[in-house]
């Protein structure tokens, strides 16, 4: 049963005393004495007072709220993202208010103009990335001195901050480990998202593992698919595609539990015939499935009390870094090695050495 809310002035019958002198009192201003100040704090706490929030925010130009620009908690790395960030927002005394967005949108100006109507005080924005950045709405709302911090994306704006995983380092060491099985010829499959932050820099990681390993023509190993479900046709086309190589890399776990699939409809067997990893640890209970994924580990513990921290910083008036980079780990498990039991691989920053079968396959005429 809900408690009746107590009002200032039910606390200032009690203790004898104005409401201007109890407001002056919970707000500890210096001219209330400091037995007057004991007085109305302990008879707010046997009432059950709890502050206005609202009304407080009038006074002080601050509801201690921050908004949130989340895709929602489709899979298990988003959602211990936002358990994180409100942990660490609940230790800083402030509130979240949450706005959702789904895959079908294009912008997130209507997700971003409902919450500062609640007069948030800065926003945490997971963004999409279905235009440039210089075409999005942010350019505007960081020069109208909206505080924002990015997370999961780069956000190539000026004065903007945004908190990442590190994509080309997990990408280079997906790549290193499927090129170090020496099983053939490696491909990455990427999203056709061409702004993006987040494909263009786990491509990179792959082409530089490529590169570091002497296969130059890296961008021939790379196949790009829609980021929404695929469809019959775009599964065939991809499995004739797909049957030229013995390991794959995938721009994340999502893409890669469609590649198994499309590589279990044309005979394949992972990780006998082809060894798949993916990217996020986003699978709730990966290890369940009945091929336990290899992927790159993100932090989101680390991601998210890090993009807090610097929205209080900017909040503080204080400087903070235009990006923040968050390292990753390569969690190996039976796609790509029968005998794994989610061992960790971190920071893997020698090229392996292949063999010359692996070599010759991934040279193309």
């Amino acid at each position: 049963m809900l408690k009746k809310r107590i009002s200032q002035a039910e606390i200032a019958r009690a203790v004898g005393l104005s409401q201007r002198a109890v407001s002056k009192a919970l707000r500890d201003e210096p001219d209330i004495s400091t037995d007057t100040k004991a007085r109305v704090t302990a008879a707010a706490a046997a009432l059950g007072y709890s502050p206005n929030r609202i009304a407080a925010s009038l006074v002080s130009g601050s509801t201690s709220i921050l908004g949130v620009v989340f895709p929602g908690f489709g899979g298990q790395y988003f959602s211990r993202l936002f358990h994180s960030m409100e942990e660490s927002v609940r230790k800083a005394e402030y509130s979240l208010l949450l706005r959702g967005w789904d895959w079908h949108t294009v912008s997130d100006e209507t997700d971003i103009n409902a919450l500062l109507q609640f007069r948030v005080d800065g926003l945490l924005v997971v963004p999409r990335t279905t235009v440039p950045w210089s075409e999005s709405v942010y350019p505007e709302l960081i020069k109208a001195g909206n505080k924002i911090v990015f997370i999961d994306h780069f956000v190539d704006v000026e004065g903007a901050c945004s908190v990442v995983p590190d994509n080309r380092q997990g990408a280079r060491d997906a790549t290193h480990h499927l090129l170090s099985l020496n099983r053939g010829p490696v491909a990455m499959v990427n999203v056709d998202l061409p702004f993006s932050t987040s494909a263009n820099e786990r491509e990179e990681g792959f082409r530089e593992a490529l590169k570091q390993a002497g296969i130059a023509d890296a961008q021939t190993h790379v196949i790009k698919v829609p980021s929404h479900p695929y469809s019959e046709l775009l599964s065939a086309e991809l499995g004739k595609k797909l049957n030229d190589y013995q390991a794959i890399f995938c721009y994340s776990d999502d893409v890669a539990l469609n590649i198994i699939e499309i590589l279990e409809a044309i005979g394949l067997s992972v990780p006998e015939d082809v060894a798949v990893a993916g990217f996020g640890d986003n699978i709730p209970h990966v290890e369940r499935l009945r091929v336990p994924l290899t992927t790159v580990s993100q932090n989101p513990a680390t991601m998210a009390s890090t993009a807090v921290a610097m929205l209080l910083k900017r909040l503080n008036s204080q400087e903070v870094p235009p990006r923040i980079t968050v390292p990753t780990r390569l969690t190996v498990r039976a796609s790509t090695d029968l005998n794994a039991s989610s061992r960790h691989i971190q920071r893997r920053s020698l090229s392996p050495s292949l063999t010359q079968h692996t070599r010759d396959a991934m040279k193309r005429p």
